[in-house]
């Protein structure tokens, strides 16, 4: 991570801290379940979803000159995790909106599941910014290294003039 980058997490973790630490204390903004369901939710829906890619996609990053197929996987596997951290933000909603609408009588039961409800999101939003974009740019900017716009486009293309190619030459016999 470059000076400029890391000076934007710090700015940007210092701003969100300062906002929450203007209206209310810091531990109104934990919520035990919320974490849980995000943090550890999200990753472990990433390794089931990924399995071994995950290790591949460390391998391949640390590779001295990965294939464009590896950096594809790569990209595919580092993508995937937040599209798992997200699903994991929305499984908190849902908790916490049936945990709120079960308990709807009770004034005091109301606050604790609509935190769960709406930290998850947050949860989310803040392990997006700081972990999960910058591991799909690490991954992005090594296929750019390797003078490849985008891994991904060009597995498919090259799949695709392949089957163009397979395609062509059936017909000609």
């Amino acid at each position: 991570m470059d000076v400029l980058k890391a000076g934007g997490v710090v700015v940007t973790v210092g701003l969100v801290l300062m906002a929450i630490l203007v209206g209310s204390p810091l531990s109104v903004f934990f919520c035990l379940p919320s974490l849980l369901l995000v943090g550890l939710g999200g990753a472990a829906a990433w390794r089931l979803s990924s399995g071994a890619d995950i290790g591949r996609m460390r391998a391949t990053l640390a590779s001295e000159r990965p294939s464009v197929g590896a950096l594809a996987r790569a990209l595919v596997t580092a993508r995937s995790s937040r599209r798992a951290l997200w699903l994991a933000a929305g499984a908190s909603i849902g908790v916490g909106l049936i945990q709120m609408l079960a308990r709807i009588d009770d004034p005091t039961a109301v606050g604790p599941a609509l935190a769960v409800a709406l930290l998850g999101p947050l949860y989310a939003l803040l392990i997006d910014a700081l972990i999960v974009a910058p591991r799909i740019q690490r991954v992005v900017d090594r296929a750019a290294e390797q003078g490849e716009a985008d891994p991904v486009a060009e597995r498919v293309a090259g799949a695709a003039r392949a089957a163009r190619s397979r395609a062509s030459a059936g017909t000609r016999r």
